[in-house]
């Protein structure tokens, strides 16, 4: 089974473009391995101006202390509360919103600013890497594990590159409790767009089951630099 295992990170490690000598110098541990339970997220764009509400449905999307920083359609404010992230177009103006954090039930949120990541943050400030960053329950799992896909080796990407199986827990979600509980983040995309690479994979069905490992040792060292983890290039 290792020896399989092995083959495949190679595999990978070579669509990466590493020398077979970089490769074999590289050791690492497999520390966890099994099935798993995925679904999919991502940054929904939202456009009020279009897609309006009657005013009387309009929410209060609150920011730090509670500021009123939007009014927006309680869809919207569900939607982006789901998400973590968002962008909403309201009044010709563009708003780009990642989730600060829940008080009393309430969300609250912040504008990404301009040089901010791209794809907003995931915990402790971490930037999101799409189709490379997964949400996981971090009372089992810390940012900066790396998890080990095979099927995924190999996946066509939206920018024509394709996917070296490997994926850098970055985020935390609700909902996501448990070994193998996965959230992947496929930047823009929607998990309705059949389109969505992950969604081939039917990683928008929690019943799909599929392999993981979850590596440490240089390898992982060598993969969270190469995504840049914690932060990664302006698109």
């Amino acid at each position: 089974m290792m020896n399989a295992i092995q083959n495949m990170i190679a595999t990978s490690l070579t669509l990466m473009g590493l020398s077979t000598a970089t490769i074999g110098e590289m050791n690492y541990d497999v520390v966890e391995q099994g099935k798993v339970t995925p679904t999919i997220y991502y940054i929904e764009t939202i456009n009020e101006d279009i897609n309006s509400c009657d005013e009387s449905e309009k929410r209060d999307l609150h920011g730090a202390q509670g500021v009123v920083l939007l009014k927006v359609c309680k869809k919207t404010l569900k939607i982006c509360g789901l998400q973590g992230s968002c962008t909403v177009i309201t009044n010709g103006e563009t708003y780009r919103l990642n989730i600060l954090d829940q008080v009393m039930g309430q969300d609250r949120f912040f504008v990404i600013p301009e040089n901010g990541c791209v794809f907003g943050y995931g915990v402790n400030s971490i930037c999101l890497d799409p189709y490379h960053t997964v949400a996981a329950d971090l009372r089992l799992y810390k940012p900066g594990d790396v998890i080990f896909m095979p099927d995924l080796v190999g996946l066509k990407l939206p920018d024509g590159q394709v996917h070296s199986g490997f994926l850098v827990v970055r985020d935390e979600g609700r909902g996501i409790v448990g070994s193998g509980r996965f959230d992947f983040f496929s930047g823009e995309m929607r998990w309705t767009d059949p389109n969505n690479p992950f969604v081939k994979m039917k990683l928008d069905d929690e019943r799909t089951r599929l392999n993981y490992y979850k590596i440490k040792g240089d390898l992982a060292q060598a993969i969270i630099q190469a995504r840049a983890f914690p932060l990664i290039p302006l698109r």
